[in-house]
């Protein structure tokens, strides 16, 4: 084999370049069709024999002797099913995959100029994959579907020039931002010629050049699907379990070095997913499930970012066991668990050095995949949250900015610096402010009949004013809103160096922009706006003095605690007596437990996201006076009923008897400090004067 490779390098060196593009672009394709389904057909037989016969006489023209022999061995085994009239079996499809796998790290070992050892070691793989009889029985299965349940053979790529990119050229990442560098400048100093001649005829082309170069950047994620797909089916025969793959934007393209960095992040998930997640068959009918697991990936990209998420509908992390866990492994103490909220517990499993199995395995149980997972996605400047519940499943999400990316863009000044802003989420620009009215953080505008809400961005912003400066009318997750500049400077497409998050810069930064004259602007983050809105809405001068909140003693509650009491079966069992005198069709009854229903699960909503002690308390109390509010308007009308010697409201009367229970169970939870806080701001005239 040495002596094939060596002799393959001396006499095609100028020429490897381009014959290892050809090949890995087939490989990519071979892996396509072999992870498409388990299923044999008479297009798939063809499609596939078509790459083996490319695959063949390539190498066999560049001397790749044993190679190109192994290959016609297997075409000759393909082409003997069909002369008796059968289809190879899904050990066979197995087995292509395998070799599509190990002749690809072949080919990318030669363009990488790896040690012979780490090529020829992957060639052998490759050869050693051809050999079908030594295929093993399957012991599980795995069943790929598609969004819309269509047939598996009518998906399949046809033959012909690499469909999914592979084959293109691809920069490495310091080659791509030294073409990328060397554009840029050759711009800039055509812009300081701005009126002659050769900038108005070489400008737009760098320009174009440079949109073409990033649109180059991105490839498509079915390289790293078809991989995930053969992971699974591999996985799901060592573990014995049936599971049902779903992949959702299979067509989907993103950055190159993102893809690249998410094969490791994915394999880990998967893995992790597969091993921990997903129960037996055997256990999932004990649960009362189908035997076959449900495996769902998502990829999407949203522009200015990437969402990936990995779903499966098992077993779900039970935050008490990875506590206890963690703490029987001294990563934390009593103390710690006793003030951590579910998700905080559930996180634990990113803890360097964390693993919920009692041994390693060959898939999992080292304690070294999930951290390295949580490293990564940071690496990359992504987020990456858990959606997990107890016996129906776990979701990860992630979210990654896209390192470069034109769009179309507002840009404006506020200070002496330079911001941008995507048109997507513009609704208008107001220049001649005449007429507009402002007042209690809000701006009105004459011709519209929506209020918007100020933003107000402390590190760069003031605050809103009565000066005459041009607004941008946004309209950022249902709601519309506005901010005020001191200068609109343009409007067009612009192009984004997407950042890695710092401490450096406010949130809400994510990249420098460069507008058409090469200046540069901070990007602002619609995402993190969207995300917390609440958060940079402006108060008006005549708001911040409305009432003082004061700082509040340790009460001691968890967010858990909260969610415990607004479930328990204390709470639900004594509405459940209120409402048994009502029969189940009652109109009245239906009524109360909709209105109850939504009550509780706004009361959650709000204290879903809130870390601060001190700030939980307060929402706690918020939501006290919100509900008791509700129960002393009920007992009145009552009371106005009684006296007008009418028959109280039944709505009324079984409403304000059950918002007694839960009023009780909330007194019990909130703090005095911060109820009477609440109560002396609910006290005091909306306007003074």
């Amino acid at each position: 084999m040495g002596s094939e490779l060596s002799f393959v390098l001396s006499n095609f060196g100028d020429m490897m370049g381009d014959f290892c593009e050809e090949l890995g672009g087939i490989g990519e394709e071979l892996l396509q069709l072999t992870t498409s389904s388990l299923d044999w057909n008479d297009e798939l037989v063809n499609s596939i024999q078509a790459k083996l016969h490319s695959i063949k006489g390539i190498s066999s023209q560049l001397g790749f002797v044993r190679l190109g022999k192994s290959v016609h061995q297997a075409e000759d085994k393909i082409v003997a099913f069909r002369k008796n009239g059968q289809l190879p079996s899904s050990e066979v499809l197995l087995k292509l995959s395998d070799f599509a796998d190990f002749f690809l790290n072949f080919i990318k070992g030669i363009q990488s100029g790896a040690a012979h050892e780490m090529i020829e070691t992957s060639m052998e793989r490759a050869i050693k994959s051809m050999n079908f009889e030594s295929s093993a029985q399957l012991t599980a299965e795995i069943i790929p579907i598609t969004k819309d349940k269509v047939d598996q053979s009518k998906a399949l790529p046809k033959p012909g020039p690499s469909a999914n990119g592979a084959g293109d050229l691809a920069l490495a990442q310091k080659d791509f931002d030294a073409v990328f560098a060397g554009i840029s400048e050759s711009l800039n100093s055509l812009r300081s010629l701005a009126n002659s001649d050769a900038s108005k005829v070489l400008q737009p082309r760098l320009e174009s050049s440079l949109f073409s170069l990033v649109q180059a950047r991105v490839t498509p994620v079915k390289g790293l699907t078809a991989r995930l797909k053969k992971l699974t089916r591999e996985l799901a025969v060592t573990l014995g379990k049936k599971v049902d793959l779903e992949i959702q934007g299979e067509t989907e393209a993103m950055d190159r070095l993102l893809v690249t960095s998410l094969g490791e992040i994915m394999v880990h998930l998967l893995r992790n997913a597969m091993d921990h997640g997903l129960e037996t068959p055997t256990e999932r009918i004990a649960a009362g499930k189908s035997d076959t697991s449900k495996l769902t990936l998502q990829f999407s990209n949203k522009g200015d970012r990437n969402s990936i998420s990995i779903g499966d509908d098992g077993r779900g992390i039970d935050p008490d066991k990875v506590a206890a866990k963690a703490m029987a492994s001294g990563l934390i103490t009593q103390a710690d668990v006793e003030r951590m909220t579910r998700y905080e517990k559930q996180e634990l499993i990113f803890a360097s050095g964390f693993s919920m199995k009692e041994a390693a395995s060959e898939i999992s149980g080292r304690g070294v995949g999930m951290d390295a997972v949580m490293r990564e996605v940071q690496k990359l400047g992504g987020k990456l949250v858990i959606d997990s519940n107890i016996g129906t499943g776990t979701t990860f999400l992630m979210e990654f900015p896209s390192p470069y990316q034109i769009e179309p863009a507002v840009s404006f000044l506020v200070g002496n610096q330079n911001f941008t802003l995507s048109a997507s989420v513009l609704r208008g620009i107001v220049l001649e402010t005449d007429g507009v009215l402002h007042e209690s953080g809000t701006f009105n505008i004459p011709g519209l009949e929506n209020t918007f809400l100020n933003i107000h961005l402390g590190e760069i912003m003031p605050k809103a004013t009565d000066q005459k400066r041009p607004l941008l009318l946004l309209h950022l997750v249902g709601s519309d809103v506005c901010m005020q500049v001191d200068e609109i400077t343009g409007v067009g497409r612009m192009l984004i160096y997407r950042h890695t998050r710092t401490e450096d810069l406010p949130t809400y930064i994510n990249g420098i922009g460069f507008n058409q004259n090469g200046v540069p602007h901070f990007g602002l983050d619609c995402t993190e706006l969207e995300r917390n809105l609440n958060k940079y809405l402006g108060l008006s001068e005549g708001e911040t003095d409305m009432f003082s909140i004061e700082p509040l003693p340790e009460s001691g509650i968890t967010k858990q605690q909260i969610l415990d009491a607004l479930e328990s079966p204390e709470l639900i069992g004594s509405i459940k007596e209120i409402l048994s005198s009502l029969t189940s069709t009652s109109d009245v009854k239906e009524k109360v437990i909709q209105v109850i229903s939504i009550d509780i699960t706004a009361f959650k909503d709000a204290i879903q996201d809130i870390e601060d002690p001190t700030e939980l308390q307060y929402m706690v109390a918020i939501q006290y006076a919100n509900l008791k509010s509700k129960w002393i308007t009920l007992n009145i009308q009552m009371q106005y009923a009684t006296v007008a010697d009418k028959e109280p409201d039944a709505y009324a009367m079984y409403m304000a008897s059950i918002l007694s229970v839960i009023v009780g169970t909330v007194e019990s939870l909130a703090s005095p400090n911060a109820v009477e806080c609440i109560t002396q701001a609910l006290a005091q005239p909306l306007n003074k004067n």
